[in-house]
């Protein structure tokens, strides 16, 4: 069902943070990755890495042009800067600020947390529902503490 999506290039955290997800919320599904590209391309048909040059507004428009569902997703959880290990010359590598845009941009109305220890960019901040540092998370608490009020 893809309820809830977490972008994480930190190994280590994704694997954590998936983890006190799926413990908490066993009948649902966890999609994560370590690129926007990456756990985008769970929504849809297409291969995200075809688009080219990769920028915001490209990938937004490929995802509504292919229709890509996020109807059952209820939690984006991002961090600021990500790794794209596939970007290109002429590729943006997408942030998690980038991937909040980019859920908004297809209608994604549901919650989106921000997951790290940057400060958001002031054009992106309305984007967010709620920000935590990664030290807030060290045992997933507040965070599940958060997806427990819409999730359960």
């Amino acid at each position: 069902m893809k309820d809830i999506l977490y972008c994480e290039d930190n190994f280590h955290m994704r694997k954590q943070i998936v983890g006190f997800l799926g413990d908490v919320f066993p009948d649902r599904e966890v999609v994560a990755d370590e690129s926007v590209r990456g756990v985008l391309s769970k929504f849809t048909e297409i291969n995200l890495d075809n688009v080219s040059p990769i920028s915001v507004n490209n990938v937004a428009d490929v995802l509504r042009r292919e229709n890509a569902d996020f109807s059952n997703l209820k939690l984006a959880i991002t961090d600021g800067h990500l790794i794209d290990r596939f970007a290109g010359a002429g590729d943006e590598i997408l942030s998690g600020w980038d991937l909040a845009k980019i859920l908004r941009d297809c209608n994604y109305i549901g919650k989106i947390v921000y997951l790290g220890g940057s400060d958001i960019p002031s054009d992106r901040e309305e984007l967010f529902d709620l920000k935590l540092s990664k030290l807030d998370v060290r045992n997933g608490s507040k965070l599940i503490d958060y997806a427990l009020t819409f999730l359960s």
